[in-house]
């Protein structure tokens, strides 16, 4: 099971791997509360909160993430597991590889690994690009973003996937972010999200990410 994480909103809602490779244990947190809309009627949809943790060090995180689950009788929560590493290289490209578990509450669900690219053409453009597999499951998603920031506090995101589903077809869908980041850690942010197999949605977020100790 894959959620859409609202931390973050302040380094362009995570569209794009970030490398890691501080020589020094470094523990960072999040957390962020969200309001969703349906994009045609915007009428409300749910509103939920989420929070992180990450250790990280040379490169290598390992986190765990939980998010609350709104007018769901089976669940409260979800919660995922992750190792990763990243890295830079002298070219300006950046990498992430990632193993992610996921679980409703305390059961597990499924697995995915993912690898992550970014490039940095500019110093306001970037773009990335992603390929998660769910092995269980045999699900692969794959999209590509491009980010743009106005200034150090204000930037905007545009990220276009696909999904396939072995055996059951495939889906397109689309994300468009804006985030601005109003304090050291604080971000408002906006984010649209469509599918061809799910009605659109507007999501108002406010987020707080912010150093435990090191980095």
């Amino acid at each position: 099971m894959k959620t859409t994480k609202m931390i973050g909103a302040a380094a362009a809602l995570l569209a794009l791997p970030v490398a890691a490779q501080a020589q020094e244990v470094s523990v960072d947190a999040g957390i962020a509360a969200y309001y969703i809309v349906e994009g045609d009627s915007f009428d409300f949809d749910s509103s939920n909160g989420e929070g992180y943790v990450a250790l990280s060090y040379a490169g290598i995180t390992a986190q765990i993430y939980a998010e609350s689950v709104y007018d769901d009788p089976t669940a409260d929560y979800l919660m995922e597991l992750s190792l990763g590493y990243g890295n830079e290289l002298a070219s300006g490209l950046s990498y992430d590889l990632t193993l992610t578990g996921y679980y409703i509450e305390d059961s597990y669900d499924d697995y995915s690994v993912t690898l992550g690219l970014g490039y940095g053409l500019t110093d306001a453009i970037s773009i990335g690009g992603a390929v998660e597999y769910f092995p269980d499951s045999e699900i692969t998603d794959a999209s590509a973003s491009v980010e743009y920031a106005f200034s150090d506090a204000i930037s905007a995101y545009v990220l276009l996937g696909t999904v396939d589903e072995s055996g059951a077809g495939s889906y397109n869908y689309a994300e468009v972010g804006a985030s601005y980041g109003f304090a050291e850690g604080a971000a408002f942010s906006l984010l649209y999200e469509d599918a061809d197999n799910a009605a659109s949605t507007v999501s108002f977020i406010l987020s707080y990410d912010f150093n435990v100790f090191g980095g």
